[in-house]
């Protein structure tokens, strides 16, 4: 059975959300585009998909009466935002004023974008900006649905109005459409006298599908949803939780619930008792289970603790997983929101480092996040190709002038660096001094301290200019021109390279000269080999560029690199590159 023609599709998820028996599935075509598949075993063939998709749908189509153009008077928000900003001052009013909710899409820390639900100030942050590629909607038209009629149909008397702003990125458009239930003070007597009836059966007879649980000593405190913040404590990044959250209410009953495809991955009642909860589940999941955590259901034991009163870490098997409290939107502030201590170190959040106190003069990769940060080690052998082992990651607490508080793991399977050795074992809070420079971040722990580095190569010396220059690129303006000018290093030489463009605009690949540069940093001076083959293979013979650096074969330029400049010298003529902040 086909739901519209393929080249019409848009993979908007409506037929999966109209279809009653879980028959259809997205599937990537060849070239990455998402469509519907059906499962024919499973079909009854009722056609709600059919008739859900919007492709098969007759439009009638009017002359607009008004049309209007606007933006927000807020320049912050006009910077990070799309639009001018609109959409963001739509969803803080539904949020704050109304006590509604918005549904928005998002990228997950893999890049994939998804369509999710929010009821906070907080995660407007995720929403901002167009994403112009297909999103993961999963089922988060029946969630609309649910949050339209849950109000209209039960509340009614009250006059009681929730609001939906749903914010939808499709390819190369957005669609952005505002819903909400209207005031209405007439319900109908057959419904209500329905309902009522229907409540007491389900009271009277025990038929509803809670079990009651009991959240022990801090049962306030975990009472509310919490989201995935980053990887599994101590894992691979293949633990990925950013697109998990944990719900508990005041009654513990559970849900478990995969973010990104909005399905349930568990669900049931929970005890607290001693740090652990015991868990009665429902034997239904419509999600895979998180990774490490396959055998997790009814008479499991979680265990948790609260290293702050918004921190969650659970551990089942051995395998943990932070997660963050969703906070009321009330109490949140635009500085908490866009809070991003980590980032806010340096332009760029991938760092290297050579440990000199290892014999097997290790390099280490920093990453850093909003909240937490990664390291890594990587093979000497394997340098030239980059290939990094995951070590461990530190979650942010909360800072105080350098010093960082991070909730850390350790094992003894670890190859951590020297001056992590004695970060306490397992689960605890650590404290790091991390300072920050232009091209350097240094962390420091009970004394012992580590470097790492911006625009390096693996091997050279962490003090020398050859490291600093390595994989930086610099603006370099002679001849009249602008020049794009880059330090890498030759993987098959293992020598520094410079390679310098021809100053063309908007060149798809650009064209160049090259040459190999060797320091000496004593005496301060580069010797530069030009390379004929590879630049008469680029620009060719008669480039003014080729004359121009074929005439500094193997001729010494005297140099000097400070902050973002490096300058050189040629007899009489002095050459300044500066750091391209790109």
């Amino acid at each position: 059975m086909i739901i519209c023609p393929k080249e019409k599709c848009t993979g908007c998820y409506a037929c999966i959300n109209a279809c009653p028996y879980h028959c259809i599935t997205m599937q990537n075509d060849s070239i990455g585009i998402l469509h519907p598949t059906i499962d024919d075993e499973k079909c009854i063939h009722c056609n709600l998909c059919i008739k859900s998709c919007p492709n098969n749908c007759e439009f009638e189509f009017k002359s607009p009466i008004k049309c209007y153009a606007t933006w927000t008077k807020d320049k912050e928000k006009r910077k990070k935002c799309a639009s001018g900003g609109i959409a963001t001052v739509f969803s803080e009013y539904i949020i704050k004023q109304k006590k509604g909710v918005v549904y928005g899409t998002r990228y997950t820390k893999d890049l994939i974008p998804i369509t999710t639900r929010s009821e906070t100030l907080e995660d407007l942050e995720y929403f901002k900006g167009s994403k112009y590629t297909q999103s993961l909607v999963g089922e988060c038209f029946k969630d609309i649905k649910k949050d339209l009629d849950i109000f209209s149909y039960f509340f009614p008397i009250c006059g009681r109005i929730k609001y939906v702003f749903f914010t939808k990125a499709k390819t190369y458009h957005i669609n952005v459409c505002l819903l909400r239930t209207e005031r209405t003070y007439i319900m109908k007597k057959n419904f209500l006298l329905l309902f009522t009836l229907l409540l007491l059966a389900l009271v009277g007879t025990g038929c509803g599908d809670k079990v009651s649980g009991s959240l022990g000593k801090d049962g306030a405190e975990l009472v509310g949803t919490w989201n995935g913040v980053g990887n599994a404590l101590g894992r691979d990044d293949s633990y990925s939780c950013d697109y998990l959250s944990f719900s508990i209410d005041k009654e513990g009953t559970f849900t478990l619930k995969d973010i990104a495809q909005n399905k349930t991955c568990l669900s049931g009642s929970l005890s607290a008792k001693s740090e652990k909860f015991s868990l009665d589940t429902r034997e239904e999941t419509t999600a895979e289970l998180p990774s490490g955590w396959d055998g997790l259901g009814s008479g499991s034991t979680l265990s948790y603790d609260m290293p702050t009163k918004n921190k969650l870490i659970l551990t089942y098997d051995n395998v943990s997983y932070l997660f963050e409290k969703q906070n009321d939107s009330s109490k949140q502030t635009s500085k908490n929101s866009s809070a991003s201590p980590l980032l806010n170190l340096a332009e760029n959040d991938v760092w290297y480092s050579n440990d000199g106190s290892n014999e097997d003069k290790t390099t280490y990769e920093l990453s850093l996040y909003d909240n937490y940060m990664e390291l890594y080690s990587i093979d000497p052998k394997a340098a030239t190709e980059g290939e990094a082992t995951f070590l461990t990651n530190f979650f942010y607490l909360s800072s105080r002038d350098n010093e960082f508080t991070f909730y850390t793991y350790k094992e003894a399977s670890m190859k951590l660096p020297d001056f992590l050795k004695d970060l306490p074992d397992g689960f605890s809070k650590s404290t790091i001094t991390m300072k920050a420079e232009d091209d350097s971040i240094t962390l420091s722990y009970n004394g012992k301290s580590l470097s790492f580095y911006n625009n390096v190569i693996y091997g050279l010396k962490s003090d020398s200019d050859s490291y600093r220059l390595c994989d930086t690129c610099f603006n370099w303006k002679f001849d009249s021109s602008d020049h794009f000018s880059y330090f890498t290093m030759n993987p098959d030489t293992n020598t520094l390279y410079l390679y310098v463009t021809d100053g063309a605009e908007d060149a798809d690949e650009p064209k160049y000269v090259a040459g190999e540069v060797h320091i000496n940093e004593k005496k301060h001076t580069i010797t530069y080999h030009f390379d004929k083959d590879l630049s008469e293979e680029s620009i060719g013979t008669d480039s003014n560029l080729y004359k121009i650096f074929e005439k500094m074969d193997k001729t010494k330029l005297s140099y000097t690199l400070k902050d973002k400049q490096l300058t050189l010298k040629l007899d009489k003529t002095t050459y300044k590159l500066t750091l391209d902040e790109y």
